[in-house]
């Protein structure tokens, strides 16, 4: 990512910005091995909100307290925000949702503040590696949320408020009704996001014109629900999932650059009906069809955010199929996987006259096969696997640019053939060690093909984006005195090649263009320690990045955007009524810029709060919570500023 490409990513990126954080939620947990079933050897955290649930939080809070994991957000309360693994790009990393890809072909990246925390059980990070059991693949990795399981009755009413007339309702219902486990969960935010921050109208180096403002046209409405239903079916059990997402949002754009009246309208709707086999012959069997159509409509008619004026409608629908087996043979436990999928994108611009463009589409085929193999009485494991996916593209007639036409040429359909192999060595019974090496790929996103909103230029001729990566590292679990720790180490190291750099063209738009290459090599360390009921957790990310472009003003500078350290901490007081907690964020200085003259100074934000709860499990518990405790006035990708001192509490109540 080069300074030449910042900018317009930004302003890209605040015309998805999105509101604040699900409340009904518990201090992290980071559950020890045994690890994820979808993949044996990686290097992979559990994040889980477990315990008392009433911690204010949202996705990428949570996220961001992994070792590994850098989270950057764009702009002010629950804004839009995204997730690098390992210093990859967001949009390098694979979500998902109960094993359903969250594709963004349209982007390729997710924004993390469309997705209900408060509705998921856990957090599963896997980072450098890609599970053959979820069908895609990330350079950086992957992440899977999964949401709670409807299997007990269970009745929950959340409410907030806080700083920047920020309010959250929320509820959850799950209940058995028959054979039949149904259970939903609203979410509803409304806030103002206007936030007072340091604004220096674009030239630092004159402080006779800065000042402090407050954020305008930031305000945010937004609705999630989340819908779940299983109940048996021949030879197994069924289950049906639906997530339905609407936001009404300003978008404030990059400051100084502010916008007074832009907006985006935004909904999302994601489907699955999921068919799991349970004894016999189609034990191992899973049969999965799932869908995800989101609409956009941006409007910017006095021209502040991209170039031109902009009335856009932005379509993506992705309808697919899994079917995974798995079958223990021996010391052989074996998977295949096979996965269609048919994306298609379509954007007009209502301003122009001839505004009708044809849709552009792809179709994807995703063949997958891992042996797990258990070797030395099953304290060894390895895991080879080999994946190919086919790309047939249809791109025809023309797209829209700030107006103008622009002709689309054909691309030509490409295979891709990568594999992996881990390895995991149970060394005693508190210690175990594991490897983990791969090859990755990506393809463009249809809007680096073809264009963003004014904003971003597109480039048809892209091509895939191409990465190793390889890692070792290790796990101890044991007693020290009275203390009970857990440890994790890893050593990682990327190779990337091909990839997609946004290169700026004028001072507010961006094309994307192939560079040549780029390392990223690291350490992630995590800690845990309990003793008594105090709880503590550290994770600490130590990277170097080195450009390997071959242009003389950036070769073996850091790649921007990514900070050599990165450390979260948080103390918890677990048990009695009174529970008082305390985090810590730091984050190193990091480029905005290939040639590393721009910089943004490091950070350090402590939060702290208390949470109240009853005797026993009836009546509310109480959280009071005060982030950015010392009021450091910071700023995130690009300079989008973020808030200082805020305040919040909330009530949860289950039934």
């Amino acid at each position: 990512m080069s300074h030449r490409h910042i900018l317009p990513l930004a302003l890209a990126a605040t015309l998805v910005a999105a509101p604040a954080a699900p409340l009904d939620l518990a201090p992290l947990a980071v559950e020890a091995p045994p690890w994820p079933a979808e993949d044996a050897t990686a290097a992979a955290t559990v994040l889980a909100p477990q315990g008392e649930r009433a911690r204010a939080r949202d996705l990428p809070d949570l996220l961001e307290e992994s070792a590994g994991v850098s989270v950057r957000r764009f702009g002010g309360v629950g804004s839009f925000a995204t997730v690098s693994l390992r210093g990859t790009g967001a949009n390098q990393v694979a979500l998902f949702l109960d094993g359903i890809p969250l594709r963004a072909a349209e982007s390729g990246t997710v924004d993390l503040s469309t997705l209900p925390l408060a509705a998921l059980a856990r957090v599963e990070v896997y980072r450098g590696t890609s599970p053959v059991g979820l069908g895609g693949q990330g350079i950086g990795g992957v992440v899977n949320l999964v949401t709670v399981s409807p299997t007990r009755p269970r009745t929950t009413v959340a409410a907030s408020g806080g700083s920047f007339t920020t309010l959250r309702a929320a509820l959850t219902h799950a209940r058995p009704a028959g054979r039949l486990h149904l259970l939903a969960h609203l979410d509803l935010l409304h806030t103002a996001g206007d936030f007072p921050f340091d604004d220096d109208h674009g030239t630092p180096l004159n402080g006779a014109d800065d000042g402090r403002h407050r954020r305008a046209n930031n305000r945010q409405e937004q609705a999630s629900l989340l819908l779940k239903v299983d109940g048996p079916a021949p030879g197994g059990r069924w289950r049906a999932t639906t997530l339905t997402f609407a936001r009404a949002a300003g978008v404030p754009g990059l400051a100084p650059l502010t916008s007074s009246e832009a907006h985006l309208s935004q909904g999302r709707e994601i489907t699955a009906l999921t068919w799991e086999g349970e004894g016999g012959r189609l034990a191992g069997l899973t049969a999965r069809l799932f869908g995800e159509v989101e609409r956009l409509r941006f409007i910017d008619r006095l021209g502040e955010v991209g170039v031109g004026r902009q009335a856009n409608d932005e379509t993506t629908t992705s309808v697919g199929t899994t079917v995974k087996g798995v079958r223990q043979v021996g010391g052989h436990r074996l998977t295949l996987l096979g996965q269609g999928l048919a994306e298609r994108y379509r954007s007009t611009n209502r301003l122009v006259a001839a505004a009708d463009t044809p849709p552009q589409s792809r179709q994807v085929v995703t063949v997958a096969a891992e042996d797990r193999i258990a070797l030395v009485g099953g304290r060894l494991t390895v895991a080879p696997l080999v994946r190919y996916e086919r790309y047939r593209y249809d791109f025809a007639g023309t797209v829209t640019f700030a107006g103008l036409p622009r002709e689309v040429g054909a691309r030509p359909d490409v295979g891709h053939l990568t594999g992996k192999l881990g390895l995991r060595w149970e060394a005693a019974d508190s210690l175990s060690v594991r490897a983990n090496g791969g090859r990755y790929v990506r393809e463009p996103s249809f809007s680096e093909l073809f264009g963003d909103r004014g904003a971003l230029l597109g480039n048809p001729d892209l091509r895939t984006e191409r990465g190793t990566t390889w890692d070792v590292g290790g796990e101890w679990e044991g007693d020290v005195g009275p203390v009970a720790v857990r440890l994790a180490y890893t050593y990682f190291h990327l190779n990337l090649h091909d990839l997609i750099q946004l290169v700026q063209t004028s001072q507010r738009v961006a094309r994307p263009e192939n560079a040549s290459g780029a390392a990223v090599r690291g350490h992630e360390v995590e800690a845990q320690a309990h003793l008594g009921r105090l709880a503590l957790t550290v994770t600490w990310t130590h990277q170097t990045s080195e450009d390997r472009s071959g242009d003389a003003f950036a070769d073996g500078n850091p790649l921007p955007g990514r900070p050599a350290d990165e450390v979260a901490a948080r103390a918890t007081w677990e048990g009695g009524r009174l529970a008082p907690f305390y985090g810590l964020h730091y984050q190193g200085e990091r480029p905005l810029d290939r040639a590393n003259l721009a910089v943004v100074a490091g950070r350090t934000l402590h939060d702290m709060g208390l949470r109240w709860r009853p005797r026993g499990q009836a009546g509310p518990t109480v959280t009071v919570e005060i982030d950015n405790l010392t009021n450091d006035a910071t700023a995130d990708v690009a300079g989008f500023p973020l808030p200082g001192r805020s305040a919040r509490a909330g009530v949860v109540w289950n039934f």
